[in-house]
């Protein structure tokens, strides 16, 4: 290796340090976007059920009609 081809790869370090760091926090962005989507559709999916409960099971009322 000659002066000049290490000269060539110092400045690449700290570019790449910089490109790796972009790529996880890029990542890290879209994975919170993905987990906020996917949250607030679990969150509605259980506000309705919390809104609109099913009975348990038939009244009493309706066990005294079928028989």
């Amino acid at each position: 290796m000659t002066a000049d081809q290490n000269l060539d790869t110092a400045p690449a370090a700290p570019r790449k340090l910089w490109k790796t760091s972009l790529f996880l926090m890029g990542s890290l962005a879209l994975s919170g976007v993905a987990l906020v989507l996917w949250n607030r559709g679990e969150l509605s999916r259980l506000r309705h059920h919390a809104e609109n409960p099913t009975p348990a099971g038939p009244s009493p009322e309706l066990e005294e009609e079928i028989f």
